[in-house]
């Protein structure tokens, strides 16, 4: 796995190892922080409701379309921090490695929980959803929307890919990060929406080990890559 983060901050071409590394984190990004249990019941919840009033077909065409929505919130999210890093590569000029570096360091001291504060999480109330497929969409919209805004601050896993998406500073780059982060990501919240879910605590239990794991080893990391840039700016 320290292999797979290595490969995502440093690698300029899309590959197998790429891809699954992105994947990967987006599917243990979902058991590694307490904001996305609130979204795993929200979830089961609505699940449970398109159960009793729904047909097989049904729910599943909405489980399709939940998940689309939160690769379109999420790519969305990409593309503008692949703007926003380049932005401030054209801007700066050969002094934005110091930009990076600032920016590496930062989120790897921020994943290792030594920062002297805690940066403020989102809430969002997740009821009042809509059936059906327009619902389902709009449903999954909201929650991917949610979940680039708000596991920047609470998420071990989720900042290594935004940092790599800012150090790239390409907008088709960002796309394709958190388009792959979100199919792993969403793809388990998808499930879950299909009744896939049970023996989920297990699973959360596994992931959550990794998680940690991934939390020392990313952070180390980022902060390495940090200190790479400045000294060699």
């Amino acid at each position: 796995m320290q292999e797979w983060i290595n490969s995502i901050l440093i690698t300029d071409e899309i590959s197998a190892v790429v891809i699954l590394a992105v994947f990967l984190l987006g599917v243990i990004s979902v058991f590694s922080c307490a904001c996305n249990f609130a979204i795993i019941g929200s979830v089961a919840g609505y699940s449970g409701t398109l159960g009793s009033t729904a047909n097989k077909k049904t729910i599943i065409t909405s489980s399709i379309f939940f998940l689309l929505g939160i690769v379109l919130a999420m790519s969305i999210m990409g593309c503008l921090v692949g703007y926003v890093g380049g932005f401030f590569i054209e801007t700066l000029g050969s002094y934005w490695k110091i930009g990076a570096g600032i920016v590496l360091i930062f989120f790897g001291v921020y994943i290792l929980d030594v920062l002297p504060f805690k940066v403020p999480a989102l809430s969002y109330n997740f009821e009042n959803k809509r059936a059906g497929i327009i619902g389902a969409i709009i449903f999954g919209i909201t929650i991917g929307g949610f979940t680039a805004l708000s596991n920047i601050c609470c998420n071990p896993v989720y900042p290594i890919v935004m940092a790599a998406i800012f150090v790239k500073g390409n907008i088709f780059w960002g796309l394709f990060m958190l388009l792959f982060y979100s199919l792993g990501y969403g793809g388990v919240l998808a499930m879950t929406m299909l009744g896939a879910g049970l023996g989920i605590e297990k699973v959360s239990n596994l992931l959550s080990k990794s998680a940690v794991f991934i939390k020392y080893a990313g952070g180390t990391t980022l902060i390495l890559f940090g200190f790479y840039f400045l000294l060699t700016f």
